[in-house]
């Protein structure tokens, strides 16, 4: 079963942490490598089971995979999400200072 978790991180941390997920993700398309050969192997051999399990196995990773990525997407997504709100801020803020030190001076 899979649940999604939500926590908060430092603005700084995401990109490890992409990194760290995306590592996993690397992981399991290298095991995914080494199973989906087997299927075919499998059926050579005329041993329907194993092949059906083989198979079972590769989509597990491809799903594992497919959820990293989606994570990872959401993270970068989310990333320059605060990054822009961050300038926007930023520039709302310059512009009020802007505008006080003119009517202070004017």
């Amino acid at each position: 079963m899979r649940v999604n978790v939500t926590y908060s991180v430092d603005l700084s941390e995401v990109r490890q942490l992409v990194e760290e997920l995306l590592l996993k993700a690397e992981n399991n398309i290298e095991d995914l490598n080494q199973i989906f050969p087997d299927v075919g192997l499998f059926l050579q051999e005329q041993n329907e089971k194993k092949a059906s399990e083989a198979i079972e196995k590769c989509r597990e990773s491809l799903s594992t995979i497919a959820f990293s990525l989606f994570d990872c997407q959401n993270m970068l997504d989310g990333y320059q999400q605060a990054v822009l709100q961050a300038k926007r801020s930023e520039l709302v803020n310059n512009e009020k200072t802007e505008g006080n030190s003119y009517v202070e001076n004017g």
